[in-house]
């Protein structure tokens, strides 16, 4: 027979197990933002364990093993994430990131624009892909097959890639923080992130 002090504990566990259990259930993923900034922090400040935990898990160790090779020469003084766009579902997403960096061997800066490809997983944005766009080529990014294509989907610019001597303050932390992502998509659904303004392509029509 149950006591009224065992009864009063039982209700207890009850109460905590559900509460417990709805919290597990309703719990989101990662915002895109957190998961865009915990992998391009790292590759900035040569944390690369922290940017390797944003990627497939077959992916990790190659990646460490590009940057062990890297990372005494490259550096990475700033990146700015310029432009996102999602799928209609919100379960993918394009970023469009510009990175300012420079070889220790050689001490030129450059301005590399890079489209990364995200995926939404149980719990983080995973990175699926990561090419160039325009730009300097940057060590450790993958060049595009499709030139023509990549060319067409970056927004035009005067100019691609700035290249200044790099002075003693080059490798110290950038004042102009990274351009905070969107909470919610902004663009119609299923365009890509870089595609071209197809209205902005049409002829002037005649009055």
């Amino acid at each position: 027979m149950m006591t009224p002090m065992m009864r009063a504990s039982l209700l207890v566990f009850v109460v905590v197990s559900c509460v417990a259990g709805c919290g597990a259930a309703q719990r989101e993923p990662e915002p895109l933002d957190q998961s865009v900034r915990v992998y391009n922090d790292g590759l900035r400040w040569q944390r690369f364990d922290e940017a390797a935990s944003r990627l497939p898990a077959d992916r990790r160790d190659d990646f460490l093993d590009q940057r062990d090779q890297l990372h005494d020469d490259l550096r990475i003084s700033d990146y700015e994430v310029i432009r996102v766009r999602y799928d209609g579902k919100q379960r993918r997403a394009k970023v469009q990131v510009k990175y300012t960096w420079y070889l220790e061997s050689r001490g030129v800066v450059h301005e590399t624009h890079a489209v990364q490809t995200w995926h939404r997983g149980a719990e983080i944005w995973v990175l699926r892909g990561e090419r160039h766009l325009r730009g300097e080529t940057m060590p450790g990014l993958e060049e595009s097959k499709d030139k023509d294509k990549d060319k067409a989907e970056g927004e035009p610019r005067a100019r691609t890639d700035a290249t200044t001597e790099a002075g003693p303050d080059a490798d110290a932390p950038s004042s102009a923080a990274p351009e905070p992502l969107p909470d919610a998509p902004g663009d119609p659904p299923g365009e890509d992130p870089a595609a071209p303004d197809e209205d902005a392509a049409e002829p002037p029509q005649g009055s």
